[in-house]
């Protein structure tokens, strides 16, 4: 092979001139972020040759593949795609286009990406982002060596730096010698650590010396079927509606998806010791990887069927997420504190019409001695769950509707407990927020069946001049919004509603016509309100709809009489003392 480096020589980026690159199956994606692409532009920048002879990278380590042609990247693949990317962006210049190193990557299971990198002046970015996670990174690395080089005053300096005064520890290890595999594992412990995930397919990837070639090429094939199943599930998970159906996990803490589903299969079908006892987890960060570690490395593993298990794992949960009966309960009981291994163990080997009995018998065991009677605010973890459920069952009872409650909408806004009739001790407390509260209660002040025209003089008044009388005025406003002219504090489950905490702090307080508009807005701005919500404040449980001005005691029999209703199938016996 021409120019073939010599092993353990500081090469510089020059060097790499007409050397054809492979990166192999087991390794992972393009992954550098902003800050790591920014810190090598920078060391070169700032590298002064008298201080060394040259700026020294990490060790790239290759093996010479059986074409005699191209090299394994075992180590370094991060950096080695980050130089070119910086090679290409000189080559583009007409200073440069013939000086700038001049090398090729491909990358065995994606396919695209050299495509991608000889042709960043034509990409649509957006779309690229879409399609892979790698591009996602390429653009970020990208963007950022176009910004930093763009800025430079001094570009031919750099260029001399980058080309000549920048090396790379050359490290080739010798044909028949340690696995690739092992020896990308090992290096890679002190570096971006890999997750149990990719050590997982750096197993599922590899090769084996007992294929003769056509075992090989067939080997070879399922490996390309592996990767591609794997980046479909990946890419799946990655749905922050699937994520959050699944779990209640912020999927930042995850960056690899399908180690979910790995770790779920650990849970649920547990290794066993020598003595038949299940290894149970030890705590440590790559318990995961261990376990499939005894499963995947023998020579006499089955690749296809373990791999085939962790698919099925994956269909149950998609099957669950796109039956719209099955995402209701199933997503109800993770919202509640259930886990996805708690569900899949209750329902193995079960049909689906008796999987569905059986996610009923947990919903109903998760309000276990629940009485909507005497069901109050303070129990704010039950009432949090019945009416998630309320919600949840009366979208499900509509039959001919497709909507389907947002989970992950549920997870990451932060829903709270909300009362509809303000309470006392809830009074504004500074003269701002006293005022704020006025000027909104103002306009529905009036209406023709309850007119108060003091009461409307006196909050114009107060607005005009504060003092120190709010609380009396405070609660002749909550008296004219209740009936008949009383107001009794209510922290009943039939006065409390499901809000996310943006719609409750835009409204917190407010008397009811107020809170009613406040969720006709948000509704019209987008803004998702649980449908039973809306349905309060639209007066659809209540018998007769000749006023909208206040939370009577009819309506609040008639909200709780329709939730003692929807949720009957999972309610224990209610015991028949209605308060109201």
């Amino acid at each position: 092979m021409q120019n073939q480096p010599q092993n353990l020589t500081a090469l510089p980026i020059s060097g790499l001139n007409g050397l054809h690159f492979h990166i192999p199956a087991y390794q992972r994606g393009y992954r550098w972020d902003k800050e790591q692409v920014l810190d090598l532009l920078n060391d070169i920048n700032e590298f002064k040759k008298e201080d060394n002879n040259y700026y020294c990278l990490q060790p790239l380590v290759v093996k010479l593949r059986e074409d005699k042609i191209s090299y394994e990247v075992i180590d370094g693949q991060q950096r080695l795609t980050t130089i070119l990317l910086i090679a290409k962006y000189f080559s583009r210049m007409e200073d440069y286009a013939n000086l700038s190193p001049d090398f090729t990557i491909d990358y065995e299971t994606r396919e695209g990406f050299r495509n991608y990198l000889n042709n960043l002046n034509n990409l649509n970015i957006a779309e690229q982002n879409n399609a892979n996670i790698d591009y996602f990174f390429a653009n970020i690395a990208v963007n950022e060596i176009r910004q930093y080089l763009g800025g430079l005053q001094r570009r031919g300096t750099f260029f001399e730096k980058f080309t000549e005064d920048t090396r790379v520890i050359w490290y080739e290890i010798a044909a028949g010698g340690e696995d690739p595999i092992r020896r990308f594992m090992n290096l890679n412990g002190g570096k971006i650590p890999l997750t149990n995930a990719e050590l997982i397919k750096a197993l599922l990837l590899k090769s084996s010396s007992k294929f003769d070639n056509h075992q090989k090429e067939i080997h070879r094939l399922r490996q390309f079927e592996i990767a591609k199943e794997w980046d479909d599930i990946e890419y799946a998970l990655q749905n922050k509606e699937f994520w959050y159906f699944l779990t209640n996990d912020d999927p930042k803490k995850q960056p690899t998806k399908i180690e979910f589903i790995f770790k779920l299969i650990t849970q649920v079908e547990p290794d066993l010791d020598s003595q038949g006892k299940a290894i149970k987890s030890d705590g440590s960060d790559f318990f995961i990887f261990n376990y499939f570690k005894r499963k995947l490395e023998p020579e006499d593993s089955d690749i296809v069927k373990i791999w085939g298990n962790i698919k099925r794992y994956y269909q149950i949960l998609h099957e669950w997420f796109t039956d719209r009966e099955l995402y209701h309960k199933i997503g109800y009981l993770i919202a509640s504190g259930t886990t996805i291994q708690a569900v899949i163990v209750a329902t193995n080997n079960q049909t689906k019409t008796e999987a569905k009995k059986t996610l009923n018998n947990m919903i109903s065991s998760s309000l276990n001695k629940v009485q909507l009677d005497s069901l109050e605010f303070k129990e704010k973890s039950q009432v949090k769950k019945v009416l998630l459920l309320h919600n949840i069952q009366t979208m499900l009872n509509a039959k001919e509707e497709n909507g389907r409650f947002p989970f992950d909408r549920f997870q990451t806004q932060a829903w709270d407990v909300e009362h509809i009739v303000p309470q006392t001790e809830d009074m504004p407390k500074t003269e701002q927020h006293q005022l704020d509260w006025l000027t909104a209660s103002l306009p529905s002040i009036g209406d023709e069946q309850l007119k108060d025209e003091q009461l409307k003089e006196d909050i114009t008044a107060y607005i005009t001049q504060p003092n120190n009388n709010f609380g009396a005025l405070y609660n002749r406003v909550l008296n004219y919004f209740s009936e008949n002219g009383l107001h009794e504090d209510d922290d009943n489950i039939s006065n409390l509603v499901l809000l996310d905490s943006g719609t409750n702090r835009a409204y917190k307080n407010a008397v009811f016509p107020v809170k009613r508009k406040t969720i006709i807005d948000r509704e019209k701005g987008a803004v998702f309100i649980p449908v039973c919500t809306k349905n309060v404040f639209m007066k659809y449980y209540s018998p007769n709809i000749n006023q909208m001005t206040f939370w009577s005691e009819a309506d609040a029999n008639a909200y709780l009489k329709d939730i003692a209703q929807t949720l009957e199938g999972y309610l224990p016996e209610q015991q028949t003392n209605n308060k109201h």
